[in-house]
């Protein structure tokens, strides 16, 4: 199983393993970022899984403080859009799925951070 990321409450980030499918359970869309691929590999690794083959072509499971939060593209990649979909490591734009606003924002912290420390 891949390992997941985990920030606290001062925004470290550890790794953990963990059921993704388990903790994706209750997410919903919360929100969007528009991030590079490159920089969310940088940050949380590769991704936790690799689309679900229709809608989605990256996946990432974070764990904050307040709960799970899901990173994934929706609908403009090559699985949903064949030919015309952009290629996942080109992709920016990342839909946020949480069971809370608060589990959002934390992550939205995270990467306002790693964007000023650059």
């Amino acid at each position: 199983m891949k390992p997941i990321p985990h920030i606290d409450d001062a925004g470290h980030i550890s790794f953990s393993s963990a059921d993704p499918i388990k903790l994706r359970r209750g997410c919903s869309y919360k929100g969007q970022i528009d991030i590079p691929y490159a920089e969310l590999v940088q940050l949380l690794g590769e991704p936790t899984l690799a689309g679900d083959g229709y809608k989605t072509d990256a996946e990432w499971l974070v764990v904050t403080p307040e709960g799970p939060v899901w990173l994934y593209n929706y609908k403009d990649g090559t699985n949903y859009l064949g030919e015309d979909g952009t290629p996942t490591d080109r992709l920016r734009c990342w839909h946020v799925g949480a069971r809370n606003q608060e589990a959002a924002k934390i992550i939205l912290k995270v990467f306002e951070l790693f964007e000023f420390f650059e």
